[in-house]
């Protein structure tokens, strides 16, 4: 019998804004590749982000969605029975065009992060979780599914929240259009 130690909780949920706020933000974050540089230099990826180079709780359209996003973090932490408090840290867009990809990744320093999935379009690529134990592990279990990675597949005004330590990165889809998230630091 095989029992699973350790889970690691994930919150996700869905609608969390109406479709008409949720344009208006597609709308602000393609003006926003327009005119702020891209942060990505510090990252080996491909995408474009604002990550170092501009925080969105700065800019007073994303306003509400952190309002909405504290909201969650509070509906997880009570869900997880978690008592630390936490705020907001930073914030940043993403937005992942065609071949893109995000690295393997963790947010150190923080105890939680969220991602926000502003466009999703077609054939978009998951958030890819991998297990935090693979390093100590090496191939000795890594090659089962269930211990190695698990997917979140990107559902429009959706949001993900997840312990910061968990790897994670977005392999290459096949999205035509282009992939938008907001990806939000919490301690």
């Amino acid at each position: 019998m095989i029992k699973d130690l350790f889970a690691y909780p994930i919150y996700i949920a869905k609608d969390i804004i109406s479709e008409e706020e949720n344009q208006k933000l597609i709308e602000e974050s393609l003006r926003l590749r327009e005119v702020v540089p891209d942060g990505s230099a510090c990252f080996d990826c491909s995408i474009y982000t604002t990550f170092a180079s501009d925080s969105l709780t700065l800019n007073p359209v994303f306003d509400n969605l952190h309002k909405v996003f504290a909201e969650h973090m509070e509906k997880f932490k009570e869900e997880a029975g978690c008592e630390i408090p936490v705020s907001c840290g930073n914030s940043w867009l993403n937005i992942v065009s065609i071949g893109d990809y995000q690295e393997q990744h963790i947010h150190q320093g923080y105890y939680f992060s969220s991602v926000y999935y502003m466009k999703a379009p077609k054939r978009s690529a998951p958030t890819r979780f991998k297990t935090p134990y693979e390093s100590q592990m090496g191939e000795l279990f890594c090659k089962k599914p269930y211990l190695s990675f698990d997917d979140v597949e990107p559902i429009e005004r959706s949001m993900v929240i997840f312990p910061s330590y968990i790897p994670h990165y977005v392999p290459t889809g096949g999205n035509v259009e282009d992939r938008i998230t907001i990806a939000t630091n919490w301690d």
